[in-house]
């Protein structure tokens, strides 16, 4: 008996439902892909809603809170000193994370001032049952991110959120024109505190503009790194202008919290 194979007709219906497998997995991530991006807004109202709830009951900025230690413990054992600069070296000497509530004092000057405030942020705002999940407040200059753990947490595969103050005159980041007290930046979970790595591509980036501001990455409420050097493949040379053209990861974002 001899074996028969495919027929035309046979050969194309396999085709054809290869053809509909590839379209509905293709379909299917863009899906996935497009809610993840609309939840990094979501997450911004979230993460500006607590900030503002934190500052209406304690009056000072998660992560800024001088006598945080009254209301939580102390990690370290004694009131901390906090340096003109926002360090604090007694927080930035604890190398294991804090336990239970337990925090680090901000110094009470209105804005994320260096990288221990920026990590005690989350953590103040998870102690007052304004986050969801337990952060650890532990981290100085060159920790490692840490979503959901030591940073904000983000439903976008590889995301987090970071608090920051600062601007254009800070040399050591230059992350964004302007100087503000907090902003909240949304970066991928490599690297350092102090870092802006790429998350999304520039048309992500655009889309996320137009929905959230005005679809331009040098103003409003949603900014492009002004750096341009750090992250080049971004926006044109004049920082007018999306590299829509372009899907490659290339940029993260610097959302204005206005506090």
């Amino acid at each position: 008996m001899k074996n028969r194979g495919f027929t035309l007709v046979e050969m194309a219906i396999v085709l054809v439902l290869i053809g509909l497998l590839i379209s509905g997995v293709l379909v299917g991530q863009s899906l996935i892909h497009s809610a993840q991006l609309r939840a990094v807004s979501t997450e911004f109202s979230r993460y500006q809603t607590a900030m503002g709830a934190f500052k209406d009951k304690f009056f000072y900025l998660p992560g800024d809170m001088p006598n945080a230690v009254k209301y939580w413990g102390s990690a370290h054992g004694s009131t901390p000193t906090d340096l003109a600069d926002g360090s604090n070296p007694d927080c930035d000497a604890i190398v294991v994370p804090f336990t239970g509530t337990s925090t680090c004092n901000g110094n009470g000057n209105g804005k994320f001032d260096g990288a221990t405030e920026a990590f005690l942020a989350w953590q103040h705002l998870a102690n007052a049952g304004l986050v969801e999940g337990a952060y650890d407040g532990n981290g100085g200059p060159d920790t490692a991110l840490s979503a959901g753990k030591n940073v904000g947490f983000s439903k976008f595969k590889g995301g987090a959120w970071v608090f920051w103050g600062a601007g254009s005159a800070d040399g050591a980041t230059n992350l964004y024109a302007g100087t503000y007290n907090a902003v909240l930046l949304f970066t991928a979970t490599v690297g350092d505190e102090t870092a802006m790595n790429p998350i999304l591509s520039p048309i992500d980036m655009h889309t996320l503009d137009r929905k959230m501001d005005d679809g331009k990455p040098g103003s409003g409420i949603l900014l492009a790194p002004a750096n341009n050097g750090a992250q080049p493949g971004c926006v044109t040379g004049d920082y007018s202008q999306y590299l829509t053209s372009s899907e490659e990861v290339g940029c993260s974002g610097v959302l204005i919290t206005g506090y």
